[in-house]
């Protein structure tokens, strides 16, 4: 649906199936684009914590929030994201996230 440009209505399923399983990651990731397409960043990055809630090592989690709070001149607060990650690998992975958004 996101990919036909349609947005909202890809919310409104996505929103459905996260009613009957609240935990299903890449769901709320989708989520999270969904509502960025929208311009609804408030919804996108409530969804990005609670999928990080769910799997604190969720790479796109942790890089969709980074990217969102950097789009939006909140580098303090990207970093900040990124370096939510506890798995060495992941931090390298992620540091060469961040020296790609500055």
């Amino acid at each position: 649906l996101l990919v036909r440009g349609e947005a909202e209505r890809a919310i409104r399923e996505l929103r459905k199936a996260l009613l009957r399983d609240p935990a299903l990651v890449q769901t709320l990731l989708y989520l999270a684009e969904a509502y960025l397409a929208e311009g609804q960043r408030g919804e996108a990055e409530e969804s990005y914590r609670r999928a990080l809630a769910l799997e604190p090592e969720n790479l796109g989690a942790l890089t969709g929030l980074a990217t969102l709070l950097q789009t939006h001149g909140e580098s303090s607060a990207a970093v900040d994201a990124l370096l939510l990650s506890r798995d060495p690998e992941d931090r390298l992975a992620l540091a060469r996230r961040a020296r790609e958004l500055y």
